[in-house]
């Protein structure tokens, strides 16, 4: 394989990347903006409701979705810092 086709694979693999990881980011926001709806009900309790659907996902094999959870628990409490009562 030439050089030049390596850097331009090179650069496409870079490309999907970035669109995967924001892709990522984008599913995790929604699913935080659901769990917001919720926030009336205290933010402990919501909390809570996180960490309960992270353990059943995982239960249930779908370790992307848990996964994806377990960020949206990282970005919910560097949002709601209290809720770590």
């Amino acid at each position: 394989m030439k050089a030049s086709a390596m850097k331009i694979s090179q650069d496409a693999d870079l490309a999907n990347a970035h669109l995967t990881i924001e892709w990522a980011k984008s599913r995790q926001h929604r699913i935080l903006e659901g769990y917001c709806f919720c926030l009336p009900r205290g933010e402990l309790n919501v909390r809570g409701m996180i960490v309960k659907d992270i353990y059943s996902f995982f239960d249930l094999g779908a370790r992307r979705h848990a996964s994806d959870l377990t960020e949206v628990l990282k970005q919910f409490d560097i949002d709601h810092p209290s809720g770590l009562a």
